[in-house]
């Protein structure tokens, strides 16, 4: 072996002694390094109490932003008018063409639940709300048969009326017509469904007009029924248009935000006596159900020519469940007639919860005709299922 072969072997192999060496000796020095640092204040670990101060800072910044954002969505600056009927659903003018700029000489104010009886029971037609109000201990409200608006106008967020989970909230009677804007409805309770509102209805043959609701600008928070529709019941007949609102963790048995319900009479008049529901620009978040996480709508007998029925444009349906079918909406009834339009909205991780339900994730059709247009759906548990 040459002189130069064997001086490389040997340098070799002492570079391959060394190299433990060197790599411990690197370690010390960065060791020593961050001790003498930790010594002269440089670098400081937390202490739990840090880490608990730092997780509650970010809750909070995530708190805010979730509340900036929905003030934002409820912000109705830029509407000086209530909205027109302007969607095509058949309808047939069910919400009266009024004016929100309009002033009535019987307007008044309110800061507490007991002015709000007051003047829920001498039919003010215009009631203006400037602060957060409790009415727990003043339920059941008086129902409303006549026309009347409730407007919020709280400082800095939508005027809250809570019921602390004690009893329904509103009932719109026959011949109501009940306005709510720029407030929110909060943890209303009724058994039987419809625990942030009721909104009655007649059959063709009465001579008073079946109840309306008018929602601008409303959250519908945490509202609660064993029964059907867990903020709004829309019952036979009934009439309900809700623009730039969001419900949000509302539960129910069917319809865990909404249930729009129609006649299973067989009489000659009960073309007269279908539901109606419109939506624009409203979300529906967290909502649950055992069936229709978000809405639910039935269906009528075979002879009525207008039956229940739902339109929702520009709306977006994230993360509600259902128990078995229909993670957004559930579209029931025994016959075809049903109607249901969907367009210009967004369907994102809505759910079912049982295993073997392997679709309905976002919209379950047991009956009736759905036309889903112009949409976009994402991470739901499947999206249609059809029902035999």
């Amino acid at each position: 072996m040459c002189k130069a072969h064997r001086d490389a072997g040997l340098v070799r192999k002492m570079g391959e002694r060394r190299a433990p060496a060197v790599l411990a000796a690197a370690v010390l020095v960065v060791v020593f390094t961050l001790l003498g640092q930790v010594s002269s204040g440089v670098i400081s670990w937390d202490s739990v109490g840090q880490l608990e101060e730092k997780f509650m800072r970010r809750h909070k910044l995530r708190e805010s932003r979730r509340l900036k954002a929905l003030n934002e969505r409820m912000n109705v600056s830029s509407y000086g008018l209530y909205p027109q009927l302007t969607q095509q659903i058949r309808c047939q003018q069910v919400i009266d063409q009024a004016r929100d700029q309009e002033i009535s000489p019987s307007s008044q104010t309110c800061s507490d639940d007991a002015c709000l009886v007051e003047a829920m029971y001498m039919k003010t037609p215009l009631l203006t709300i400037d602060r957060d109000i409790d009415i727990s201990n003043s339920l059941p409200l008086p129902t409303i048969t006549t026309k009347m608006t409730i407007s919020g106008k709280c400082h800095d967020h939508p005027c809250i009326i809570d019921a602390f989970g004690l009893g329904q909230i509103f009932v719109v009677g026959i011949g109501g017509h009940l306005t709510l804007q720029n407030l929110e409805i909060k943890s209303g309770y009724y058994s039987e469904g419809g625990a942030a509102v009721t909104v009655m209805g007649s059959s063709g043959s009465s001579a008073h007009p079946s109840g309306k609701l008018l929602a601008l600008n409303v959250l519908f928070f945490n509202n609660s029924a064993s029964g059907n529709g867990g903020a709004v019941l829309v019952k036979k007949g009934g009439a309900l248009h809700v623009q730039n609102s969001v419900f949000d963790s509302n539960e129910a048995s069917m319809g865990g935000a909404v249930y729009v319900q129609s006649s299973d009479d067989m009489d000659a008049d009960c073309s007269l006596s279908s539901s109606c529901a419109n939506f624009i620009g409203t979300a529906f978040m967290g909502n649950w159900a055992d069936l229709g996480g978000a809405i639910y709508v039935n269906n009528a007998a075979n002879s009525c020519i207008q039956p229940g029925k739902f339109e929702c444009t520009t709306c977006s349906f994230n993360n509600n469940l259902a128990l078995d079918d229909g993670g957004a909406i559930y579209m029931a009834g025994k016959h075809r007639g049903a109607m249901g339009n969907v367009k210009f909205s967004n369907f994102y991780n809505n759910t079912v919860e049982v295993a073997s339900q392997l679709t309905g994730g976002a919209v379950a059709i047991e009956a009736g005709d759905f036309n889903f247009s112009k949409s976009f759906c994402q991470r739901n548990f499947s999206i249609f299922q059809i029902l035999d």
